[in-house]
């Protein structure tokens, strides 16, 4: 197979990588609503004990998940939209790269907190750790696959400009 052709499979990965990344901002969103207004109620009630009235610690606790949510929704965004771009042929940068290699790390470390034993689960609990668990694993995948072919495109692309020079 010529670098071409690799080229243009790696490009076509790429392409579905990025926009699975920008599918799991939706599982992102659903998964922190549900992990912060666990932790919310708890907060409300440790602080209402502290004197603060309810609605002032709702207030601050839903502000800080609007900007969490917002903040991972821009990010996975951005890393989605840029991998698109490259695997059409635009320059897609350094960053989202680095950028996906950190989220690969991440989502290593997360799925080895699974494992650590800290946590008491519930039956209740057991079928929601064990979706988050599968759809973190398919993050990882999803972010292996769109570091390697990000990788892999830049190297056909200058292997192939290379070939044209000479």
């Amino acid at each position: 197979m010529g670098d071409e052709a690799k080229l243009r499979k790696q490009q076509d990965t790429l392409a579905t990588g990025g926009f699975g990344v920008m599918l799991l901002s939706l599982w992102t969103i659903l998964k922190f609503t549900v992990l912060m207004t666990v932790s919310a109620n708890e907060m409300i009630t440790v602080e209402e004990a502290e004197g603060l009235p309810e609605w002032a610690v709702f207030l601050v606790v839903f502000v800080v998940i609007f900007v969490i949510i917002l903040a991972v929704v821009v990010f996975h965004l951005y890393i989605g939209i840029k991998a698109v771009s490259e695997s059409r042929g635009q320059s897609g940068g350094i960053a989202y790269v680095v950028i996906c290699a950190g989220m690969v790390l991440f989502n290593v470390i997360g799925i080895c907190m699974y494992f650590s034993g800290n946590d008491t689960v519930t039956d209740a609990d057991q079928d929601t750790k064990a979706s988050s668990f599968l759809l973190d694993i398919t993050a990882l995948l999803i972010y292996s696959q769109l570091f390697w072919s990000a990788v892999q495109v830049k190297i056909l692309k200058k292997r192939i400009a290379q070939k044209g020079n000479e």
